[in-house]
Parts: C-alpha cells; structure tokens; sequence
C-alpha cells in the first residue's frame, strides 16, 4: 500500500517506535527492502535522492515503488525524496507520484530555510503528498564552511517556529550525525534532541542513522525520533556481497551476483528494523 509519510509515522509517535528509511537507486536494492519489510511486517520508506533522480530516472523509480507497493499491499510503504535542495525537484518529485518530500534547506539562514520550505508545503498541500523539513547541519562539521546565520545545532524554540511558519509534517534535526561512512567524533547530541521534543509534537527524524550504536538509537527513539534514515549500511551489505561473489564464484552472471546482492540487502534491512524497534 503506498502512502505518505503522515499516515506512516502518526502511528510511530504514538506508539513510541520508529520507521526506517531505506534509500535506493535501482530494482535490485528496492526488493530487497521491500522483502525484508515485509518479513518483519514492518512500515517501510523508500528513499530516493536527487543522484538517485539522475542514475536511474525519475519514472523508474516510481514505477519500481508503486509495482513493490502493489505485490507486498499488506505493508505501507512511502516514496520519499531525499533532500530535495531546491523547491523545482520537490515539484518534480510529486508531479512524478513521489507520495513524501524532503525539501532541504539547512545551508540557508533561518528566514531563508523557512521561506523555502514553505513554498513546498503549499504546493504540496491538497495533493496527499507530506513535507519533511530540515533544521541544523547533517554533515561532517569539521569539513563544512559553514554561514554564521547557519543554524547547525537548532534550539526547541527555533525548531517551534520553524514548524509553526512552514507547515511541515516531519522535521530532521541536526544532532551531530553525518551521511556515509561513521566519524571517529560522531554521536547524538542528546541534549539538542531532548530540547526540540520537548518542544514541537511533530515526528523527529534521525538522518545519518548507519553504523551509529544501537542503544544510541534505541535511545533517540525513546525521545521522540520517528523515523531513521539509513543509507550506508546498504550500501556496504549490497557491495560487499558483490564482491564475494566476483571473488568465490568467479561468476558472470549478473543474475548470480545482483540475487545475492538483494538478498544481503533484505538481511540488512532486517537488522536494521530490529536494531531500532526491537520485534516490534
């Protein structure tokens, strides 16, 4: 069943768990999150980012969505853009079928940030379609050049405003978390994360969510996190299945390697699922 993120996460904050977000860029990754959501009964989002928009085009990416969420219907399942950085992809996005957005503009100063996303809140509002926005620096800091009108860490009452002037149904916070492989520095910042969920009610989310400590996460969830944003992980389980398989099998059909490749994604995908929730 294809939905949006509304209908999704509304259950997790009230039940205090949270959904995981796969990101994916071709067919053999999509099944394999959809057959291990499925094992696990679990809600699934799909994740899709604009250089997953350029690799595989933007229709076969919704087709792919749409023909898993019709074979495993038992399971919600959201197609979400992934940090969509200008209000044009957004509109893309949801012109395509794509059910969820995230418009990112956490480089832009606060007015800025709020500015834009609220401009895809009111397109996307009246199409079913719901708007993740963001607040604070994903990233790895020491690497970033970063405005003094920035917002890196939010405080609850900028993450209040920022909920209140835009509209959006979930918000991504900054909390010391960066996208592909672990830092040696990384972490939570547990005291941002309690100050902004004590503040707004709205779904929290956990971007940068591969290789962090489970009880880490298991304990952002508690707090307030949603939904958990993994990307990575697949990655690393999908490459090095691959290169097994070139290695021990010394196989040329893609059909060999690309199976087994899906598979370790499905058992990633598992993993992950109860790394966050437990059984649940």
């Amino acid at each position: 069943m294809l939905t949006n993120l509304n209908k999704i996460l509304s259950d997790a904050r009230k039940g205090g768990y949270a959904i995981a977000q796969f990101n994916f860029s071709d067919l053999e990754v999509a099944q394999g999150i959809a057959e291990g959501a499925s094992e696990m009964g679990s809600s699934v989002i799909f994740g899709a980012s604009e250089k997953a928009i350029e690799y595989a085009g933007i229709e076969n990416l919704v087709d792919i969505v749409k023909n898993l969420s019709e074979q495993f219907s038992q399971i919600p399942m959201a197609l979400h853009l992934d940090h969509g950085k200008t209000f044009e992809i957004c509109q893309k996005a949801i012109e395509a079928g794509f059910t969820s957005v995230m418009v990112d503009g956490s480089k832009h100063p606060f007015e800025e940030n709020i500015k834009l996303t609220r401009k895809v809140v009111e397109f996307a509002k009246g199409k079913d379609i719901s708007v993740e926005g963001e607040l604070g620096m994903v990233a790895d800091l020491k690497k970033l050049e970063i405005d003094k009108d920035v917002i890196v860490f939010p405080t609850g009452e900028q993450a209040r405003e920022f909920i209140e002037k835009t509209g959006v149904d979930a918000l991504a916070v900054g909390l010391g978390t960066a996208h592909g492989l672990p830092l040696p520095d990384e972490r939570i910042h547990f005291a941002v994360l309690k100050e902004v969920a004590d503040a707004v009610s709205a779904p929290l989310v956990l971007h940068g969510g591969s290789n962090l400590p489970t009880l880490d996460v298991k304990k952002a969830v508690k707090m307030g996190v949603c939904k958990v944003n993994v990307d990575t992980e697949l990655r690393q389980a999908f490459t090095g299945a691959i290169r097994k398989d070139l290695k021990d099998k010394a196989t040329l059909d893609p059909r060999e390697y690309l199976g087994d490749a899906r598979e370790a994604i499905k058992q990633a995908v598992i993993r992950k699922i109860k790394e966050i929730n437990g059984e649940h």
